[in-house]
């Protein structure tokens, strides 16, 4: 059985302050939100800052490329974005119903 790759999380997100937007189901309209990442101990840690408040990501994992995670805003939502060129990432996060939003998350631009 061939595993999937898991890449070491905290070479993936640099630290700072990501840029984004969140369209929930059926609603069509992205809110522009930030996402906070750190690393704490040596271990990612994200949250996110929404207009319902602050939501820390658990379950943070990468497979292949791909930025998996969930977060609770309320009901657990299951998030798998894949990556951009300019180092962002951008994909689909499905609630308990099955109802499906998309997430866009922008890298800070690089301090010279």
């Amino acid at each position: 059985m061939v595993r999937p790759s898991l890449s070491s999380a905290q070479d993936d997100l640099v630290d700072g302050t990501w840029s984004g937007t969140m369209t929930q189901p059926g609603d069509g309209e992205a809110l522009t939100l930030e996402y906070h990442v750190t690393h704490q101990e040596g271990k990612l840690a994200v949250a996110i800052a929404t207009p319902m408040g602050r939501f820390p990501f658990s379950d943070i994992s990468f497979v292949g490329e791909a930025f998996l995670f969930t977060w609770q805003p309320g009901p657990s939502i299951y998030c798998r974005l894949e990556p951009l060129h300019d180092g962002g990432y951008s994909g689909d996060c499905v609630d308990e119903s099955g109802a499906a939003g998309q997430l866009l998350m922008v890298p800070p631009a690089p301090v010279h």
